[in-house]
């Protein structure tokens, strides 16, 4: 594998969709059926599921529904987005991080930290090794990455592990404390593991990437069995599509190798979890890995979007009373439909029945009543642009267009900032931040509970939008900066 940078808070969670209960739609029940029944598995084979599907068909919906069983069940699970909006795909050593903290918050991981010290010591001699060490340093609870080098300085090959005391030590010993690598340093595999990779360190660190799937999951045996099921955890990869075709947003360039090696890794005995992919595009295993073919390969099952029911459902799900508008509906569902051969059943985006539903619940009159007409609506099959065009077109006046906007050319923002970039005074923003937060396609990014973004596909038709203006897109721009510099001394 290559040399990804270290940075770990680059890393956030997918979003959180509220409200949304899958067991209500028909055409979601077998796929949450059939990762009940693998996660249920006894024995030592697991198959890796691989869903695919067009971008706003609900993938990233079903995997919250694949978490609420987990959480439910008491079973350890983490969702990686692999390529968060706006960030471009992450590298191996994040997603391997993100699986780390996410499966063992509160526990230590002494294998794969110490080696993502080293890495981060050896990254720190590049020319923005400020911003990389105190990234890491930040998610790991560190400051510095002269600790590590002193360590080593003190161990001279062949020491005896009796004679490396906190007092010889002096300030690294607090060091290593401080990161809970101390009890893991005064065994013999511990010193052995910091010779080791001190070996490899600056000339060799290529093998120190290459270890550090199997790093982790020897940490995970932490993680305590489950009676009669295979699985300890459960780790879903949310748009794995920077996984499953080559391309140059993943970096480190050899997708092969880390998919490979991410896959062993999580069907090892050692520290086994269940891993689920979520991508736009399905993943030739056999093609891509023909020298191995014992390789757990995937169980693939497209994700479609919904079916009529199931879009009438989602719809009555807003209480907009649409029953006396026939006419709205089958406008709203045309807007909405994936491309089909002519004699398959329509299926229709999720996101964007979403998309639909808000719109015509902003134009709603003040006694609550639907004003939008079918015609509005009668816009090209699956079309983001279009569709985005109609959302703004719903919103309340020229103000809340342009905030829309601002906010969606921002990587995230909380309250605070999206109150400062609406500009309306007390009292529209407090209307405005109100409606935002009833609107399906804000995402929560976790494990800052507090901050948002918009939908990827929404986000895009936004960004269409500003970029057909430029002189505008610049001033909404330079009120991003301006908020960001005075707040916090540049933007984040």
């Amino acid at each position: 594998m290559g040399r990804p940078g270290i940075n770990f808070l680059r890393v956030p969670e997918p979003p959180t969709i509220p409200g949304f209960n899958a067991d209500r739609f028909t055409n979601r029940v077998a796929d949450i059926q059939h990762f009940e029944t693998q996660i249920a598995r006894p024995g030592n084979e697991l198959t890796p599921l691989w869903f695919h599907g067009v971008g706003g068909a609900g993938k990233t919906t079903l995997l919250q529904r694949f978490k609420q069983t987990c959480d439910a069940e008491g079973i350890p699970c983490k969702i990686v987005d692999v390529c968060p909006h706006g960030q471009g795909a992450l590298q191996p050593l994040e997603v391997y991080a993100a699986i780390r903290t996410g499966l063992l918050p509160d526990q230590p991981a002494p294998r794969f930290d110490l080696a993502t010290e080293w890495l981060r010591v050896v990254d720190a001699k590049t020319a923005d090794r400020e911003r990389r060490a105190s990234d890491t340093a930040a998610s790991l609870g560190g400051t510095t990455a002269q600790g590590l080098e002193e360590v080593f300085d003190l161990i001279p090959a062949g020491v005896p592990v009796a004679k490396l005391t906190k007092k010889a030590l002096g300030p690294a010993a607090d060091w290593l404390g401080a990161r809970k690598l101390w009890d893991y340093f005064k065994t013999d595999r511990g010193l052995s593991d910091f010779q080791h990779l001190k070996a490899l360190a600056y000339q060799h660190t290529e093998r120190i990437y290459a270890e550090l799937p199997q790093r982790l999951v020897d940490d995970l045996h932490t993680l305590p069995r489950r009676p009669n099921a295979a699985c300890r955890a459960v780790v879903m990869f949310d748009h794995a599509e920077a996984f499953a075709t080559p391309q140059d947003r993943f970096r480190h360039g050899d997708q092969d190798a880390f998919l490979r090696a991410l896959t062993t890794a999580a069907l090892s005995a050692t520290g086994r979890f269940y891993p689920v992919f979520v991508s736009h595009y399905p993943c030739d295993w056999a093609k891509r890995f023909p020298d191995q073919p014992t390789l757990n390969q995937p169980d693939q099952r497209p994700v479609a979007g919904f079916d009529r029911s199931d879009a009438l459902t989602l719809l009555g799900k807003w209480e907009l009373q649409l029953d006396n508008h026939p006419e709205l509906i089958e406008a709203v569902l045309a807007a909405c439909a994936e491309d089909r051969p002519d004699d398959a059943p329509a299926h229709y985006f999720v996101q964007m029945l979403e998309l639909c539903a808000t719109a015509i619940d902003n134009e709603r009159d003040l006694q609550g009543q639907v004003t939008s007409t079918a015609a509005s609506f009668r816009l090209p099959a699956g079309d983001w642009k279009a569709l985005t065009r109609r959302l703004l077109k719903s919103v309340r006046d020229d103000t809340e267009r342009d905030w829309l906007l601002t906010l969606a050319a921002t990587p995230r923002f909380d309250e605070p900032a999206a109150r400062a970039m609406h500009g309306g005074g007390y009292a529209a923003e407090d209307a405005a931040w109100r409606r935002l937060r009833r609107y399906p396609f804000l995402n929560t990014v976790p494990p800052y509970e507090h901050w948002f973004t918009f939908h990827q596909s929404l986000t895009r038709g936004l960004r269409r939008e500003l970029a057909e203006d430029p002189a505008h897109h610049e001033t909404l721009h330079r009120r991003w900066l301006d908020h960001w510099t005075a707040r916090q001394g540049g933007p984040s």
